[in-house]
């Protein structure tokens, strides 16, 4: 074993299309990437609509009460946030959840999504905004949630325990095991040390952080309080390939 056994790995390659859950997209690669999503007569999503690029005439949109807006079929449609990036899925097993940095979700399909806030150092993280984030629970048949990030994306396994600090606006996306909150490291009487505010994330799970800058909107949401279950969600499983 090395120092670097652990580090953080790449996302895997996608297939030119992914049919997860019945839903075929394609990943449309370039500076920056788009997702192209292709759906039956009454199949019906949840999408980021400030991401929606173009759509065919024959999809309609629809907004329930929360203000979440799906897209419904025949047709298809392409999702982007106009910056470089990767767009990658992340699937869901019954009863499994994944939070996910606010305005970076694309589409989702199979889940609940709920909003919700890290508090604390608000003034000295991400701004004065604190971090935004939202929750996505998987229903009876699973559930899948695409992901678009700016700049590269690499994931990282944390140990029962273990600990990872990060700048603010490099957090994507964990699983609901790994603990996440705000830190300021360096303070604590040492006239030396050099005061960072970060995020702290303690394990055991998986996380992504993402290399570009924030740039979406990341509106206020209040906290959510759950009884979340227990999941590890970001080893990526694609059609033809197996859990190790």
């Amino acid at each position: 074993m090395t120092l670097f056994d652990r580090a953080p790995a790449a996302l895997p390659d996608l297939p030119d299309v992914s049919d997860l859950l019945g839903i075929s997209c394609r990943v449309v690669s370039g500076a920056a990437p788009l997702l192209s999503v292709a759906l039956h007569p009454r199949q019906r999503v949840e999408i980021n609509a400030s991401a929606l690029m173009w759509k065919d005439e024959t999809i309609s949109l629809l907004v329930d009460a929360e203000g979440s807006v799906s897209a419904r079929g025949p047709g298809r449609f392409g999702l982007a946030l106009s910056h470089p990036g990767q767009i990658f899925p992340l699937p869901l097993r019954r009863g499994e959840m994944v939070e996910v940095r606010t305005g970076h979700f694309l589409l989702a399909s199979g889940v609940e999504r709920r909003p919700g806030q890290l508090r604390g150092l608000a003034d000295r993280i991400a701004g004065g905004a604190g971090v935004a984030f939202d929750s996505f629970y998987a229903g009876d048949q699973g559930g899948v949630v695409w992901v678009a990030s700016l700049g590269g994306v690499v994931e990282r396994a944390l140990a029962p325990g273990e600990v990872l600090e990060m700048r603010p606006d490099a957090f994507l996306a964990k699983d609901d095991l790994v603990t996440l909150a705000a830190a300021i490291v360096g303070e604590g009487g040492d006239s030396n040390a050099f005061a960072w505010p970060c995020l702290r994330l303690i394990g055991a799970g998986r996380v992504a952080l993402q290399t570009g800058a924030v740039m979406v909107a990341e509106p206020h949401a209040p906290p959510v309080e759950r009884d979340s279950p227990k999941s590890r969600v970001f080893g990526i499983e694609l059609p033809g390939r197996r859990r190790p």
